[in-house]
Parts: structure tokens; C-alpha cells; sequence
């Protein structure tokens, strides 16, 4: 973690826009849905951040886009960062391109089986312009702004493995693992008022199934603080690989539509609110700068031609695998990229970044290293889940059930929960 550098100053700026599709189309994160898109149930966004830090004649910059997606397709976030950094001067390890994790907006990348839903390029088209839109004007609305920090808890998340039946299951279990923390990053201008928030946050927005679009619980939360004061507000995914939202009782999962979705939305902005009415701590910025590391998740094991070609005639997800696995042997790889990026804005205040599903224990572990951490999922791309060892042993929908939706030739080899654990100290 960065020290405190009195002599820095911080200028930010930030900027909105809607990305919601006004035509049908198939929708991302449920193998359960078919067919387009039936209706718009509330609009989706991108949003935008513009930071740029001053110290003595030395000015470093980076950029935070957080939209209302699954994810940002991994075959295109290269071309992306190259050109956010060619347009608008800034390093391109300093852009972050944060996905809230919505599981209620269109598909964007190919990468994936088509049980994941297919993309648009309309849409495509559609997002990457908004996006550099709101960069643009992030970066033309820059002004003077300090940096404030709240903590407090909300308690929607709950761990989703649970032992029935003789496996592990996706059903709640309040006794496993979970991270109540809920962060907010105010940066504030000079007298006092709200110029933008970070909300910072571990749970999978998963309330709702249904082929309708929506921003799911994120998206409602931030339209709800933008209405009530005014800040652009980006939604920061936490850990939550393993994490579901919660129904009232806790016996079983949130469930329900867009009258559902808004009703938690607006109890997590309502919390967001209650937490800034106390003083929080002001935290001093730094010269921005990042830090990378790519490490190599090793697969379990190696599919043979026959096995493939075997599930390549079975039906369903099973088929879609196979079929993709024999067009394309590069996805026969011996591991995966874990893209670990540590982007430095404040005195105790850093992004620590992943381009997969993490489960919620790494984000534990990350926050037990250092308090200013913030570890924030789903950026710069997606692998896929990230279990740890004690769960490849378990089995289950994120170390075995997942893998096939996207494209992996095996389940992760035990060894990666060491790997992951040393680079986050290393990063730390």
C-alpha cells in the first residue's frame, strides 16, 4: 500500500450514459433463458470516473468505467485499453473496465457457450461508444475534489454452497462464508458537496431470471443515489464468486422481479446514505500509479480427443463444449490468465483487480492483508471462476459446473489457490 504524499492533489470528473437496448436481443447469465429479450424493466448504464493526480509539475491519470453488464468481452479489452490510452492519455495498466456483474443485460463477448447467450453487435457498438462518450466528458468535466472514505455493513449477501443430497448445491447457507463490508469512496468537492461515489460491494445481482432487461440491484442502487444527491454513482464488484443475494428469511435466495430488484436496490442506497450521514475518514492521494500481475492458473487436467468428441454429440451445455473445443484447440490450454492489477488513488485506498469470478474467501483474505484494499472482480475481461482448493475438492457448480459454460478444458488444479494467495501479497 501506498504512503501518505501531503504535496498531491486530486482533480476528478464524471460523467453517465444509457446503454439500454431498445430492440430485443438474447440476454447474458442464465442458461435458463431462450430466445430475445421480452421488454425493457429499467434502463441499463455506463458510467465513467476521470482521475487525475498532481504532484509538484508530475500529473498521473487513470480511468474507471463500470457498466451494467456481465462482462467486457476478454477479446476486446486489449483494443480497448490501447485506445482510451492513445484518446485520452492515460497508461493503459491505469484503466480499469469494471462490469457490476449483471446478470439482466446483453451478452458481450464470443468467448463463451452460447447457453451464456450470444452477443449483439449492435450492442457492442453501442456500449464501446457510450463508454468512450463518457470518458470524454469525465475527462472535460475534471475539477478539484478530496477523497472520503465510509465503512459500515449490509447484510444481502450469503454464501451459496451448500451440502445436499451427498454434493454441494447452489442453495444459501448463512453459515458459510460471506462480506457484509460495504465501502464507499466519496470524492467531494470543495464545500463539502457529493461529486461522485465508488460503492464498493460483494454479491451476485442474480435476483431475477426473467428475459427482461435490467440493471438488477446495482443498477437500481446507483440510479437511486444519482436521484438523491446528484454524484455519478459506480457500482464496484466485490469477491462474490460465492455469494447470492439473500431472501428475508435466509432459507432461500432473493427471487422475484423488477418490483423485487428495486426494493433491495433502494435498502442498499438507503445504507449507502445512512453511512455517509457520520463523518467517514479523509483519506490523502497519492500519485496514481498501478501494479501488474499475470499469473497462470494451472487446469487440473488435459481432455482427450475421445472425450471430446464424445461430449460434442451429447445435447445442451455438454455438446456445446465439445463442439467448441474440437473448431478451436487453443482453448485446449494448460492454464488461464489471472490478470491482478493494484491501482494506487489514496493514502489506504487501492483497487486490487481481477478478470474472473473470484470467491468470496480470496476477497477476505485480500482485506485481512490490508484494510485499504479494495478487491474488485469481474474487470479487464473474464476467465471464469477462481475456487479455492478446498472447493475443487468439494465440487460444485464454480470449481466443475462452470467450466463448461466457459469453454475451459478442466477444472483448476488445487495448486492455484497457493498461486492467487502469493500474488495478492506480493501485490499488497
Amino acid at each position: 500500500m501506498p504512503g501518505s504524499t501531503s504535496a498531491t492533489t486530486l482533480r476528478a470528473g464524471c460523467a453517465r450514459f444509457d446503454i439500454t437496448p431498445d430492440w430485443p436481443l438474447p440476454l447474458a447469465g442464465f442458461a435458463s433463458r431462450t430466445g430475445l429479450s421480452e421488454g425493457i424493466a429499467s434502463p441499463l448504464h455506463v458510467r465513467a470516473v476521470f482521475l487525475e493526480s498532481h504532484t509538484g509539475g508530475s500529473v498521473s491519470r487513470a480511468v474507471i468505467v463500470s457498466a451494467d453488464i456481465l462482462w467486457w468481452a476478454p477479446e476486446y479489452v486489449a483494443k480497448y485499453q490501447t485506445g482510451i490510452s492513445v484518446m485520452f492519455h492515460v497508461p493503459a495498466e491505469n484503466i480499469i473496465l469494471a462490469a457490476t456483474h449483471n446478470h439482466s443485460g446483453p451478452q458481450t463477448s464470443r468467448r463463451f457457450a452460447p447457453s451464456l447467450g450470444l452477443p449483439d453487435p449492435r450492442f457492442t457498438k453501442l456500449l464501446t461508444m457510450a463508454a468512450l462518450r463518457a470518458i470524454h466528458s469525465a475527462k472535460a468535466a475534471r475539477e478539484p475534489v478530496t477523497i472520503r472514505r465510509y465503512r459500515g455493513s449490509h447484510h444481502l449477501g450469503v454464501h451459496r454452497r451448500a451440502w445436499i443430497d451427498g454434493e454441494f448445491q447452489l442453495a444459501p447457507n448463512p453459515d458459510g462464508p460471506s462480506d457484509p463490508d460495504l465501502s464507499v469512496i466519496a470524492f467531494e468537492r470543495a464545500d463539502g458537496s457529493p461529486h461522485s461515489f465508488l460503492v464498493h460491494y460483494a454479491c451476485h445481482p442474480v435476483i431475477s431470471s426473467a428475459n427482461l432487461i435490467s440493471g438488477e440491484f446495482p443498477g437500481a442502487t446507483m440510479c437511486a443515489l444519482e436521484e438523491r444527491t446528484g454524484a455519478v454513482s459506480l457500482f464496484l464488484q466485490g469477491c462474490s464468486g460465492d455469494i447470492n443475494p439473500a431472501g428475508r428469511h435466509w432459507s432461500q435466495f432473493a427471487s422475484g422481479g423488477e418490483d423485487e430488484i428495486t426494493r433491495y436496490g433502494l435498502a442498499l442506497a438507503d445504507r449507502v446514505l445512512e453511512m455517509r450521514a457520520s463523518h467517514g475518514e479523509h483519506l490523502a492521494p497519492v500519485p496514481i500509479r498501478s501494479e501488474t500481475r499475470d499469473i497462470p492458473l494451472a487446469f487440473a487436467s488435459t481432455p482427450s480427443d475421445a472425450e471430446i468428441i464424445s461430449a460434442s454429440m451429447q445435447p445442451g451445455i455438454d455438446g456445446e463444449w465439445g463442439k467448441a473445443l474440437l473448431e478451436d484447440s487453443s482453448l485446449r490450454q494448460p492454464s488461464a490468465t489471472l490478470a491482478m492489477r493494484r491501482l494506487d488513488i489514496a493514502d489506504q485506498l487501492s483497487l486490487l483487480t481481477t478478470n474472473a469470478e473470484v470467491v468470496v474467501e480470496y476477497g477476505l483474505f485480500a482485506k485481512a492483508l490490508s484494510g485499504g484494499v479494495l478487491p474488485v472482480t469481474c474487470c479487464n475481461g473474464m476467465i471464469g471462476y477462481v475456487p479455492t482448493a478446498a472447493q475443487i475438492a468439494e465440487g460444485g457448480y464454480e470449481p466443475d459446473g462452470s467450466t463448461r459454460y466457459f469453454l475451459l478444458p478442466s477444472r483448476f488444479s488445487p495448486v492455484i489457490e497457493r498461486d492467487v494467495r502469493q500474488a495478492i501479497e506480493n501485490l499488497i
